[in-house]
């Protein structure tokens, strides 16, 4: 019985070792097979924002893309609290993106897994999960400035692994 245990127990140990293993090459090889090297992208995480009511999001995700101030404040408001810090992007220096999801009555949180270019694209890989129901509706928003000399023609956006939109930065 003990030698059972034993051999189940390393079975699982091993297959456990080699899935980490096939899911680390995964996140290691390039989205776009062009035979490039990814370059990573620094990116500035923006806070103190939120989606106005009036802006009316059709996709279940979104990805938006802002040269300048005035477009991005039309979508955009300042949500200043006793305890946050604004953090305000520079548009002489910056492209905003946002990922914006549907209203919802779910705690949502979106994390970046990576940001990269490769050749003349940007692909953000983001996370979206989903937690406990909540008592209240809100419009989960992940804001980021990165900088406008990046050598990239468009933009993609990756939700936990699968090909969502892509956006030309202009």
């Amino acid at each position: 019985m003990k030698l059972i245990y034993v051999l189940i127990t390393s079975l699982l140990v091993t297959f456990s070792a080699c899935s980490n293993k096939t899911r680390q090459a995964e996140l290691q090889t390039p989205v776009v097979n062009t035979g490039q090297t990814p370059t990573p992208v620094v990116s500035q995480e923006l806070t103190g924002f939120f989606l106005k009511n009036t802006y009316k999001q059709d996709e279940d995700v979104k990805l938006l893309l802002f040269n300048n101030e005035t477009a991005f404040n039309e979508i955009f408001g300042i949500g200043k609290t006793m305890n946050n810090q604004i953090t305000k992007p520079d548009f002489a220096t910056s492209i905003v993106g946002a990922v914006t999801l549907k209203p919802t009555q779910k705690q949502t949180t979106i994390t970046v897994e990576k940001m990269e270019t490769i050749g003349d694209a940007c692909h953000l890989f983001i996370n979206i999960e989903t937690g406990a129901g909540q008592t209240y509706t809100s419009t989960p928003v992940y804001i980021f400035a990165i900088e406008k000399d990046i050598p990239a023609k468009q933009f993609q956006l990756y939700v936990n692994g699968e090909k969502k939109s892509a956006v030309t930065i202009q």
